[in-house]
């Protein structure tokens, strides 16, 4: 047990990826199939927690319980490519328009008319796109560390290099199992203030490298 930076105590935390996974439900959508986490009473107010790159709901592994705890009812996908879902390798299916449908989706087949939706990293730009495409479904937008842009989204170097003739080499490599957590690893490196804080199991919760996405739980399981 412990108690997050609210105050709210907070149980049942996953210790590992696999027990986070175990936890997962699937849903079909446009290019595959989609993972989500839903813990907290069926009658609370939804809140949807967007992943970003290269994460996946493993990162809201110690949220979700203290908004559950709290009355609420929270829904954490694993959004086309991340996580435990499908990675299929047609590009175009990861475009920004697409991945909001797909939110619309998860939202449709849980008979969720509404929400707060959290976003973080690139999880702004799908949320975003909702926003503008159905502000209707949304009752609260919480941003966390995202990016917006005037023109739309602007990915830094490192995700164009991906985009690029030498993405699809990159991406084997990433996924491999020798290379991908060490690759991962050097890459969220880049990215904190604290290296030693990127563990071994943390860059496991990415996916990429421990799963070829097929999801073990349907969405009535």
């Amino acid at each position: 047990m412990e108690v997050n930076p609210t105050g709210l105590v907070v149980a049942n935390v996953p210790a590992t990826i696999e027990a986070h996974r175990a936890r997962l439900k699937s849903l079909a959508v446009d290019g595959g199939a989609i993972t989500y986490l839903e813990e907290g009473p069926g009658d609370g107010e939804v809140v949807l927690l967007l992943h970003g790159m290269p994460t996946s709901s493993w990162l809201w592994r110690k949220v979700v319980p203290g908004l559950a705890s709290a009355g609420l009812r929270v829904v954490a996908p694993d959004l086309l490519g991340y996580g435990a879902s499908h990675k299929p390798a047609d590009p175009a299916l990861y475009e920004i328009p697409r991945q909001a449908d797909r939110v619309v989706a998860l939202l449709d087949a849980l008979e969720i008319r509404r929400a707060t939706i959290v976003v973080h990293d690139l999880g702004g730009s799908w949320g975003f796109e909702l926003a503008d495409r159905a502000p209707e479904r949304i009752s609260r937008l919480v941003v966390l560390n995202t990016a917006a842009y005037r023109d739309g989204f602007n990915p830094p170097t490192i995700v164009r290099i991906l985009g690029s003739p030498i993405g699809p080499l990159m991406l084997r490599m990433m996924r491999s199992r020798s290379l991908g957590i060490p690759m991962l690893a050097s890459l969220f490196r880049q990215f904190t203030d604290d290296p030693s804080v990127v563990t071994a199991e943390m860059v496991r919760g990415t996916g990429s490298h421990s799963t070829k996405g097929r999801p073990g739980h349907s969405a009535n399981s």
